[in-house]
């Protein structure tokens, strides 16, 4: 496969994981972002997939900048154990324009080499099933949120939360 067109399907997934979760945040009706997701509050479950989703688009840890997202999702001062206060959902929404942005970036700029190498965190699989891991993670949360506020919301209409097949519909 021509690594130009695996480049386009990861973009194309990241986009829609992305796209699909800044939905599932953006519905989440206020009232219910403090209410848990199994056992942490939606602001957090929102935090920690965004977070992840921005530290594995990076090349590793030290590539990795914690810009005003991160250092306002985790709060300061920031204690070992203690529960980031995760972000309004204003801000959750900017930090997924923010991914899908980053997004774009990355994929444009990683050459066959670059996918084919060392993942820069360890794990051992190469750097395009890094993204692959990634993709994954976002949509296990989606799911997660998605479903909370279906069940918090019966009621809740079906528009607003769609299934986006590739690429995105919000973010330009």
């Amino acid at each position: 496969m021509h690594d130009a067109l695996i480049n386009q399907v990861l973009l194309g997934q990241y986009e829609a994981a992305l796209s699909m979760l800044r939905d599932s945040i953006a519905s989440c009706p206020a009232e219910h972002w403090e209410t848990k997701v199994a056992n942490d509050p939606a602001r957090f479950v929102a935090f920690h997939t965004l977070y992840w989703a921005d530290i594995y688009l990076s090349r590793n840890m030290d590539a990795f900048d914690s810009h005003e997202f991160v250092m306002e999702g985790r709060g300061q001062p920031f204690t070992e154990g203690q529960m980031p206060p995760g972000l309004p959902q204003p801000r959750a929404i900017e930090y997924a324009d923010f991914c899908i942005s980053k997004a774009r970036t990355v994929l444009t700029g990683e050459s066959q080499a670059d996918l084919a190498g060392d993942n820069g965190f360890g794990r051992p699989f190469s750097r395009a099933e890094m993204h692959v891991y990634n993709i994954r993670h976002i949509q296990h949360h989606t799911g997660a949120l998605s479903a909370h506020i279906r069940r918090l919301v019966p009621e809740f209409p079906e528009e607003g939360m769609d299934w986006i097949d590739s690429g995105t519909i919000h973010v330009d």
